[in-house]
């Protein structure tokens, strides 16, 4: 399945925005004020607006399902006060919850909070048990700075925002950290204001230990994670300068992966090994408590930035020695076999897939991953739905999906996915 984590009702029926345009008018002028029983949509403009647009996007690129929120720039909690916010909060949310009624395979509902600059979060509260226990949301968008660009509330660190952070915990759902409209004109609300904050509260987090305090607490970085992919060494290097823990992606943000332009194929599975230095002592890793003794005893352990890397970071968090080896834990360049550093010498013990070691010259390889903590990895093949020639490109990932390419997998130490292979 494929889940668009990030969607938004940006082509909501035009009622609603001259609803808030009325209401936006009405701030100040009691009289002027619009009430919601004003708003009237019925389904049939929301199935238009959605069927058109969105529904149709994700059939033509294969989304199966969409995580659904008011639209992010719509929510403008810096405009009005908290009632203003509030009651354009149950507006949107309660749309956002009808679509999901009317489309409930490819919808699902997420909420907007009504904060308001300076007033305690703990005022979302109400909306956001609402939303979870009448409408059945599985998520909510947080905005770290209700401002507008100003920043003048406290980080997300802080306790401030625990109330939330509570309810958060208490229902077990995610929060996509998200701002809305810049009103400051030094940020361009999209190109600047949005990235911005993705990175601040990537920064936020890293600076602080939330997480102690909530080690369940889930939160989604939008928009590719702002900066932070792009200067992974530079994050990397202050968290050690910070004294805090080896820095993995798993330990404080989600990049949220939006699937654009994919059509799906059959996939292929390579399993993880463990590796050393050609001709150097082999450790037993045949149980998990031998392979655990194996880590310690390493001088130095090699990973990758990608999946395997990732099972091993996971594995020394579950055997509590995750700080313990961190300063001898190497990560291998992007695009570097972990093999490389450890026929080099860099590393003595190094985790990979069977793929990525199998034809590196200068190591022994181990053994596979005991049963216990073994993981497999799915290889996709995948056509962009933009593609020129559909029928080659079918054509060739048939073929990778067929049991004509069987023995070449094997032979690059893969196994096919299929079932009956």
């Amino acid at each position: 399945m494929i889940i668009d984590i990030h969607g938004h009702y940006t082509t909501a029926p035009k009622a609603l925005e001259a609803w808030r345009k009325r209401q936006v008018a009405g701030i100040g002028h009691p009289a002027a004020m619009p009430k919601a029983s004003e708003l009237r949509i019925s389904d049939d403009e929301l199935r238009e607006s959605i069927e058109t647009n969105q529904l149709r996007v994700m059939r033509e690129r294969g989304i199966d399902l969409t995580i659904f929120s008011p639209r992010a720039s719509f929510m403008a909690h810096h405009v009005g006060d908290f009632p203003v916010s509030s009651t354009w909060a149950a507006i949107c949310n309660e749309l956002c919850h009808r679509v999901s009624r009317l489309f409930p395979d490819s919808f699902v509902p997420a909420a907007m909070l009504p904060q308001s600059p300076g007033v305690d979060p703990a005022t979302c509260i109400p909306e956001l048990v609402r939303c979870v226990e009448e409408y059945g949301n599985v998520a909510i968008n947080l905005n770290p700075d209700p401002s507008g660009g100003h920043w003048n509330s406290p980080p997300l660190t802080d306790r401030h925002w625990y109330p939330v952070y509570e309810k958060m915990v208490e229902y077990d759902v995610p929060a996509m950290i998200h701002v809305s409209t810049s009103c400051n004109p030094c940020f361009h609300t999209t190109g600047a204001h949005y990235l911005n904050a993705d990175t601040t509260a990537f920064m936020q987090c890293l600076t602080a230990d939330l997480f102690r305090d909530f080690p369940t607490l889930r939160f989604v970085i939008p928009h590719g994670g702002g900066a932070v992919p792009y200067h992974w060494g530079r994050f990397r290097g202050l968290a050690q300068e910070l004294g805090k823990p080896l820095l993995r992606v798993t330990d404080m943000f989600e990049i949220e992966v939006v699937h654009r332009n994919i059509r799906r194929a059959d996939g292929d599975v390579a399993k993880q090994l463990g590796a050393v230095a050609a001709g150097a002592p082999m450790p037993s890793i045949t149980t998990e408590d031998a392979l655990r003794e194996a880590v310690l005893g390493a001088r130095s352990i090699g990973c990758s930035t990608g999946p395997s890397g990732v099972h091993l970071a996971r594995l020394l968090e579950r055997w509590g020695i995750a700080d313990i080896v961190a300063p001898r834990v190497v990560q291998a360049p992007p695009g570097v076999p972990v093999g490389t550093l450890v026929a080099r010498g860099d590393v003595e013990l190094g985790f990979q897939q069977h793929s990525e070691l199998l034809h590196v010259a200068g190591i022994d390889v181990v053994g596979m991953l005991p049963a216990a903590v073994d993981v497999i990895t799915v290889f996709a093949a995948a056509a962009c739905t933009t593609a020129v020639n559909h029928a080659a490109v079918d054509a060739v990932l048939a073929f990778f999906a067929s049991p004509a390419a069987d023995a070449v997998k094997r032979r690059h130490g893969m196994m096919p996915a299929r079932e009956d292979a």
